[in-house]
């Protein structure tokens, strides 16, 4: 499968908190049934960027929009780090270049009909602020969904 679009999401846990990417893949292979955890990268609110499926095998993180779509998962739920942020935008461009796929071809979770339909808010920021942080380089337009210094992005939750 070559990819050709790129989906962001969010883990829905705890804002700044680490929350490994072997205890997604844990539940999604044993409450979910899946044979390999959803998304194809996990990014640490530290900005540790951690491999789920490979690239060129289908993600299971869209319903019925998986086919070509690289699913990336920003640890948190509405509120992320400045290294997560620039993790996310080396990890795009690194796509993006790699397999040629349109630097518009960049989705939010939400937009997808099976995520609406299913109450799905993920990742919690809106598209238009993360179009003009990804295309137009406009770092302000995220700063509303930016953590504060004084968390402490690697501590993990138990």
């Amino acid at each position: 499968m070559k990819p050709y679009r790129i989906t962001i999401h969010c883990s829905d846990t705890r804002n700044a908190t680490r929350f490994p990417a072997a205890w997604i893949r844990r539940w999604h292979i044993d409450r979910n049934g899946w044979d390999d955890i959803g998304y194809h990268l996990v990014i640490q609110p530290c900005g540790e960027v951690e491999r789920g499926r490979g690239l060129n095998v289908q993600g299971a993180h869209v319903a019925s929009d998986n086919y070509g779509n690289v699913g990336i998962c920003l640890i948190g739920r509405d509120r992320f780090s400045h290294n997560q942020f620039d993790a996310l935008r080396y990890q795009l461009e690194s796509i993006c270049q790699t397999y040629d796929i349109e630097r518009w071809a960049v989705y939010m979770h939400n937009q997808f009909a099976s995520a609406q339909r299913q109450g799905k808010t993920c990742p919690n920021i809106p598209i238009n602020e993360f179009l003009a942080w990804w295309l137009e380089n406009d770092t302000h337009a995220i700063d509303p969904f930016i953590i504060g210094p004084e968390v402490i992005p690697n501590k993990t939750v138990i």
